[in-house]
C-alpha cells in the first residue's frame, strides 16, 4: 500500500488541494485520518475514478417502433435529435413506408 496526502492527491488529479479536503469530508473519497493529518490510499483515488467515468446512459424506456414524420417534426428539438441519434446507434433498419411512418424491423 503507499499512502498520499491531500496534495499530491490534487498534483496527481491536477485539482485544487481544498477539493481533496472536500471530498474527504463528504467521503466521497476514502482516506485515513491520523490527527489533524488525512492520508489516502492510492487505490481509493483509482476508485473515486474509475466511478466517475462517464458512461453512457442505458435506455430505460423501449423507442417508438414507429413514427410519422409529422410526429417527428412536432418533437422539441432535443428530444427528436436524441430520437434519430438512438435509432442510429441501435443500428436497426427501419423504412419509411407510404403514410410517411418510420418503422424499425424486429431482428
Amino acid at each position: 500500500m503507499h499512502y498520499l496526502t491531500p496534495e499530491q492527491v490534487a498534483e496527481r488529479l491536477a485539482i485544487e488541494k481544498t477539493t481533496v479536503y472536500v471530498w474527504l469530508k463528504q467521503q466521497k473519497l476514502h482516506g485515513l485520518k491520523l490527527g489533524n493529518l488525512w492520508r489516502v490510499d492510492e487505490r481509493d483515488v483509482e476508485a473515486l475514478l474509475e466511478s466517475k467515468k462517464h458512461t453512457p446512459k442505458t435506455q430505460t424506456t423501449k423507442e417508438p417502433t414507429n413514427i410519422t414524420a409529422e410526429q417527428l417534426r412536432s418533437l422539441p428539438y432535443e428530444e427528436r435529435s436524441r430520437l434519430l441519434r438512438a435509432m442510429v446507434a441501435n443500428d436497426k433498419d427501419y423504412e419509411v413506408i407510404e403514410d410517411s411512418t418510420a418503422v424499425w424491423e424486429d431482428d
